[in-house]
C-alpha cells in the first residue's frame, strides 16, 4: 500500500469514526438542550469544561509523541505504552487536589459535584489510560478501523444512556454515570485489540521511556493545556459571572462550531505519521504535500463557515428550539474559527513533525492569554456575545502567530497562493447567498454545491493533485 492510499484509507476510517462521534454528540446535546433547556444545558457544559480543564494535566500530549515514535520504530510499542500508563497514573494523582479545590472554590451543589466526579472517573481514568494510549498505537500502526470499533462501542452506550436518563426524568448525574459505563466498554475494546493485534504494555524497567515521553511531550502538554483551557474557559467564566442561562446560550452557539472542528481537525492528526516521515526524508516533498493538505482543509471548512453564518437561526430553531434563538448572532461570530482552527492545527502538526513542539506551546499560550483577558473584560458587559468576540479574536491571533512561526522555523508555505482560490470561491458564494434569499433547506445544499463548483472552475487543485484525488476515490469505489 503506497503512502497516498494509506492516508486515504486511514482518513476514511477516521472520518467514519468522527461522523459517529459527531452524530451521537449532536444528538445527545440536542436532547439535553430540549429536555433541560438553557440553564440545564449551561450546567451540562460547565461540567464538561471543568473536567476537560483538569484533564490537561493527565493528557499532556503524550499520545502525539507515541504516534511519532512508533511510526519510526514499531518495535518499541510495548515499552512506550507501558511507560505512558505509569506516567499518566502519576499525573492523575497530581490532579486530585485541583479537583477538590475546584469543587470547593465554585461551591458546586450536590448534583454538579457528583456529575463532575463521574465524568472525572470516565474521562481522566478510564479514557486516558485505556483508550487514548491504544488509539495512539492504532494510528501509528495505520489501523484506524480499530478506532472505529471502539468509537461505536462508546457512543452506542453513551447516547442510549442520555436518552434513558432524560426519558425517565433523571438529572445530570445520571447522564454522567452512563458515561462511566460507555468508557468501560470503549476501554475494554481498545485494550483487547491492543493486546491481541499489537502487543501488551510492558510496565517493568520503563523509567527511561517514561522520562523521554515526559520530556518530549511537555511542550505539547503545555500547548494542549492552553488549547483545552481555550476551548472550555468560556463556560467557567460565563457560569460564574453571568449564570447558567448565558452559559447555555453560548454553549448552543459554539457547540455546533466545536463539533465540526472535532469532526475535521482530528483528521489532520491522521497525517502525523506520514508528516514525520516526509519531513525527515525530504523538505521539498513536505512543502508540496503540505500545500495540498492546506487546500483540502480550506475547501472543507469554508463552506461549513458559510452555512453556519447564513443559516444560524434556522439551525438553532430546528435543533434546539426557539428558546435558543438568542445564540444565533454568537454562532455567526464564531463561525470563521472553523477555517482558522483547521489551518492552525495543520501548522501544529508541522511543528511536531519537525520536532519543534515548543512552538505549539507558544501559539496556544498566546491564544489562551488573549482570550482570557478579552473575555474577562467583555463577558461582564456583553454576556455570551462577549465570549463569542473573545473567541474569534483569539483564534485570529493564534492563526497569525502560528503562520509566522511555521514559515520562519519549519516550512515556508505561501498561504496566499495556497488558499487564495478557495477564499475567492467562498467570497463569490457568500455574495450569491446574500443576494438570493434561498429557503434554508435549499441554501444549505446550494451554497456548498456552488462553492465546490467554483473550486473546480478556478482549478484550486493542480492536475497532479486532481489525479491523486480521483485515483484514490476510484480505487475505493472499485475495491470489493
Amino acid at each position: 500500500m503506497n503512502r497516498s492510499e494509506s492516508i486515504f484509507r486511514n482518513s476514511l476510517f477516521f472520518f467514519i469514526a468522527r461522523v459517529i462521534d459527531l452524530t451521537a454528540a449532536i444528538g445527545g446535546f440536542i436532547l439535553i438542550g430540549r429536555y433541560l433547556e438553557t440553564a440545564g444545558l449551561g450546567r451540562y457544559r460547565f461540567v464538561i469544561s471543568f473536567v476537560s480543564i483538569l484533564g490537561l494535566l493527565v493528557n499532556l500530549g503524550i499520545d502525539h509523541i507515541i504516534i511519532r515514535e512508533l511510526a519510526k520504530n514499531p518495535g518499541k510499542t510495548a515499552r512506550f505504552t507501558g511507560a505512558a500508563v505509569i506516567l499518566k497514573f502519576r499525573l492523575l494523582l497530581a490532579t486530585i487536589p485541583f479537583l477538590l479545590a475546584g469543587i470547593f472554590l465554585f461551591r458546586l451543589d450536590q448534583d454538579l459535584t457528583l456529575s463532575v466526579l463521574f465524568l472525572f472517573i470516565a474521562h481522566l481514568f478510564l479514557r486516558e489510560f485505556f483508550t487514548v494510549i491504544p488509539q495512539a498505537v492504532f494510528l501509528a500502526g495505520e489501523k484506524l478501523e480499530y478506532r472505529m470499533v471502539t468509537t461505536i462501542a462508546f457512543q452506542t452506550i453513551r447516547f442510549g444512556g442520555i436518552l434513558a436518563a432524560l426519558l425517565l426524568g433523571y438529572g445530570l448525574k445520571t447522564i454522567f454515570a452512563f458515561n462511566i459505563l460507555a468508557d468501560i466498554a470503549q476501554a475494554g475494546a481498545a485494550m483487547y485489540i491492543l493486546n491481541r493485534k499489537f502487543t501488551p504494555p510492558e510496565y517493568k524497567n520503563v523509567e527511561a521511556e517514561m522520562k523521554y515521553l515526559f520530556r518530549e511531550a511537555l511542550p505539547w502538554g503545555i500547548a494542549f493545556g492552553f488549547t483545552t483551557a481555550f476551548l472550555n474557559i468560556d463556560a467557567v467564566i460565563l457560569k460564574n459571572l453571568c449564570g447558567d442561562e448565558e452559559t447555555g446560550i453560548f454553549a448552543a452557539a459554539y457547540q455546533f462550531v466545536s463539533m465540526l472542528i472535532l469532526l475535521v481537525v482530528p483528521m489532520i492528526w491522521v497525517l502525523l505519521p506520514h508528516l514525520s516521515k516526509t519531513y525527515k526524508e525530504a523538505r521539498e516533498n513536505y512543502l508540496r504535500e503540505g500545500s495540498f493538505y492546506l487546500k483540502g482543509i480550506a475547501v472543507i471548512m469554508i463552506p461549513a463557515c458559510l452555512v453556519l453564518s447564513f443559516y444560524a437561526e434556522w439551525i438553532l430553531r430546528i435543533t434546539m428550539g426557539d428558546k435558543f434563538l438568542p445564540a444565533a448572532l454568537a454562532m455567526i461570530i464564531v463561525a470563521p474559527t472553523l477555517l482558522l482552527r483547521g489551518l492552525s492545527y495543520f501548522f501544529d502538526m508541522t511543528f511536531t513533525a519537525s520536532e519543534k513542539q515548543r512552538l505549539v506551546a507558544i501559539v496556544a499560550g498566546t491564544a489562551f492569554i488573549v482570550k482570557l483577558i478579552l473575555e474577562l473584560l467583555l463577558v461582564p458587559h456583553y454576556q455570551h456575545l462577549g465570549a463569542a468576540y473573545g473567541t474569534l479574536i483569539a483564534e485570529m491571533t493564534a492563526f497569525i502567530v502560528s503562520y509566522i512561526l511555521v514559515v520562519r522555523y519549519s516550512v515556508k508555505f505561501r498561504l496566499s497562493t495556497i488558499i487564495g482560490k478557495p477564499l475567492m470561491a467562498g467570497i463569490i458564494t457568500a455574495l450569491v447567498l446574500w443576494l438570493i434569499d434561498f429557503p434554508p433547506l435549499i441554501g444549505v445544499i446550494a451554497g456548498p454545491a456552488l462553492f465546490f463548483t467554483l473550486t473546480v472552475f478556478l482549478r484550486t487543485f493542480d492536475k497532479a493533485e486532481t489525479e491523486i484525488i480521483l485515483a484514490l476515490i476510484k480505487l475505493k469505489l472499485l475495491r470489493k
